[in-house]
């Protein structure tokens, strides 16, 4: 299971009593510099998935951000 750099939940801090959930996830994003193919493919299609609408993918070799909205990965 992939864990994202950066995470944005969905609602308050207080209502997380666990760990939350793909279905809390309002973004995930990668940071990605030598994992850039990698977090374009494996990870992009295990959060499209998992039903994670929005996920961003900070670029560092070609210092840009690229934005997947209802992404779904490679079939």
């Amino acid at each position: 299971v992939p864990e994202p750099d950066i995470c944005v939940l969905r609602g308050v801090r207080n209502q997380y009593t666990q760990l939350p959930g793909a279905e809390d996830v309002a973004l995930a994003v990668e940071v990605s510099d030598s994992s850039l193919r990698r977090d374009r493919t494996w990870k992009g299609s295990i959060y499209a998935r998992a039903g994670i609408s929005v996920y961003w993918i900070v670029n560092i070799p070609e210092r840009c951000i690229e934005v997947h909205t209802d992404p779904t990965g490679p079939e």
